[in-house]
């Protein structure tokens, strides 16, 4: 039974629920929470970033019904996700903490109880992650978010290009978030907070998977991660591009060959944006970055890729082939 001690416990688990705007999801959200199951000591705390639809208004209702659980911490400006997670995370005071995005939620009702568990028996492992489900919410279908993942022996260059972590699957223990390098976060405008607060984990501790599916990920357009312009596509893509290089910097090892790789992968994901929105002319003035022996090397379709972008003709003619497996 999920309860709410009036005095401090050594294993209080913090849910921090980040939310904007999401008076359509934020109810799912909330309940899947209230129905965890367990002996579990936990708090709810929801920051709201200034929404201007009626989410503040559920939230404190919430907050209303269950005065013991739930903690509403809502700024009055929309200040940015990046802050919004700072928020929530400095307003909570869990001895562990799990992330909630306001439009995803859990499916399992002992993921709590699972994940504290294994923190309070290990305790050499920071933060745990699991399986879960992509909702692709405008086909209405589950997709198996790690199908047959296993974690590699380097979580870090796993995480730094191939990110598998979802944040509303995770629990790690309170000492992990630095609350002044994730100002650094802010003060370098990062569009998204999970993954450098991922790397920083990988950085810092171990971390156990565990392969349950606990969550369902709400994989919808329009989303920080789904941008639906070509402007904000490339926008967050670039800001990904720095998140890679403010931690291989801070990594310091196997520099040049992660730097390289980074400039590689933002040149690619910039050329497969520009075939993605139609824009023949970048994707002709990008072709030059991709030299084809060379690229051939480290990415054959890229290479290809390349080639195609450099003629009208051709990037008409295979853009409905290429760009098929590319939904906005």
């Amino acid at each position: 039974m999920i309860h709410r001690s009036q005095e401090a416990t050594k294993n209080l688990i913090s849910i921090c629920i980040i939310t904007y705007n999401q008076e359509q999801y934020i109810r799912r959200a909330i309940d899947s929470v209230l129905a965890q199951t367990g002996n579990i000591d936990i708090e709810i705390v929801i920051s709201d970033d200034g929404s201007n639809d009626t989410t503040p208004q559920i939230c404190f209702e919430y907050q209303q019904k269950h005065p013991d659980l739930v903690r509403v911490v809502a700024s009055i400006t929309n200040r940015g996700v990046l802050s919004n997670w700072y928020q929530a995370i400095e307003s909570s005071t869990g001895t562990y903490i799990a992330l909630l995005e306001g439009d995803d939620y859990w499916i399992d009702p002992q993921k709590l109880s699972k994940q504290s568990a294994i923190l309070q028996k290990e305790a050499n492992i920071g933060f745990v992650y699991s399986d879960f489900f992509y909702l692709d919410e405008k086909k209405g279908t589950l997709i198996q978010g790690m199908n047959h993942y296993r974690p590699s022996n380097n979580l870090f260059e796993e995480t730094l290009f191939n990110q598998a972590l979802v944040s509303s699957t995770l629990m790690f223990r309170r000492p992990l978030f630095e609350p002044a390098l994730f100002q650094q976060f802010i003060v370098h405008r990062f569009l998204t907070p999970d993954l450098p607060l991922f790397l920083h984990f990988c950085l810092t501790t171990q971390s156990y998977f565990l392969s349950d599916n606990t969550t369902i990920y709400n994989w919808r357009a329009g989303s920080v991660s789904r941008p639906t312009t070509q402007q904000e596509d490339l926008q967050f893509r670039e800001s990904i591009y720095r998140i890679r290089l403010f931690f291989i910097i801070k990594k310091g090892e196997n520099k040049k060959l992660l730097l390289a790789k980074n400039e590689f992968i933002l040149h690619k994901e910039q050329l497969l944006i520009a075939w993605k929105f139609n824009d023949y002319q970048h994707a002709k003035q990008l072709a030059i970055s991709f030299p084809f022996f060379a690229t051939w090397q480290k990415d054959k379709k890229i290479a290809l890729l390349a080639i195609l972008s450099r003629y009208h003709t051709s990037f008409r003619l295979f853009r409905p082939y290429i760009t098929r497996n590319r939904p906005l």
